[in-house]
């Protein structure tokens, strides 16, 4: 979900013809729990724009990636408004907290739901060409965010350590970039942070560790990679919480190369 102009644009990472979006058109609506507050939203609208206009840079190469292009909008419903031809009691928004959740959840291929990669010989083949065109000097035109894509595609058990700390960075950013690190924490994604915190520092981008770590230690876990604990320890604590955090990151983000931080891992 990506806030733009006085509304919100959402990826339909399965497409338009979802029943949660569905609902949303037929009711003319729905309400989103966001950073502790309920806005309501109306006059929703499907559209397919190939260029993603609309969307970040890091997000937006991601979407590429996966073959998205398809889009929910939605505006800020004026105060005391209603959906035209409604009430505001005969209006019944659809509760969009947890369909927010799963639709940022599902903007990256979710770690935690991950299937296995069939890796027989044309696999091994597509391997060796790409370790080619890295090992023949083009290390920079390699596309980390398609590397990204392919390995959440695997089973984690059968990653090297330089895999899982990529997917880790490659989940992490595009969280951040989505919803910051109360998203981060409550998705898939977060289950992997031991690796993005090891990623982080592997790279050299020790900044971008401690903003980790100093996150983790709002939800004060033995176990982080526990995903139901990130989430009950979630329920305890406002995201303005993480506001300064996520401020730092995007911040970090914007002036550290963390494609290239990704892209070394290819060949570690």
């Amino acid at each position: 979900m990506f806030p733009v102009g006085d509304g919100y644009v959402i990826a339909l990472t399965y497409g338009p013809g979802t029943d949660w979006v569905k609902n949303v058109l037929a009711a003319g609506g729905c309400e989103l729990r966001t950073r502790g507050h309920t806005v309501r939203l109306i006059s929703p609208r499907v559209f397919h724009d190939e260029s993603r206009h609309d969307i970040r840079p890091v997000e937006r190469q991601v979407l590429r990636v996966l073959g998205v292009a398809d889009f929910l909008s939605l505006n800020k419903a004026p105060a005391a408004s209603a959906t035209p031809g409604q009430s505001l009691s005969a209006a019944a928004p659809v509760d969009m907290t947890l369909r927010t959740r799963a639709t940022k959840c599902t903007l990256m291929p979710p770690v935690g739901r991950l299937c296995w990669l069939d890796r027989g010989a044309h696999q091994q083949e597509n391997d060796v060409d790409r370790r080619a065109d890295v090992t023949g000097g083009r290390m920079g035109d390699v596309d980390p965010w398609v590397e990204f894509e392919r390995l959440s595609h695997a089973d984690p058990t059968d990653l090297t350590h330089a895999q899982r700390r990529l997917l880790a960075l490659g989940g992490l950013r595009a969280e951040m970039n989505n919803g910051g690190f109360h998203q981060y924490f409550f998705n898939s994604a977060g289950d992997l942070v031991s690796d993005a915190v090891d990623a982080a520092e592997a790279s050299g981008v020790t900044e971008l560790a401690l903003l980790i770590r100093h996150a983790l230690d709002l939800l004060d876990l033995q176990d982080p990679a526990d995903r139901w604990a990130r989430q009950d320890s979630l329920d305890d604590l406002d995201p303005e919480q993480f506001a300064d955090i996520d401020d730092a990151y995007y911040a970090l983000e914007a002036s550290a190369d963390l494609d290239s931080a990704m892209r070394g891992f290819i060949m570690s």
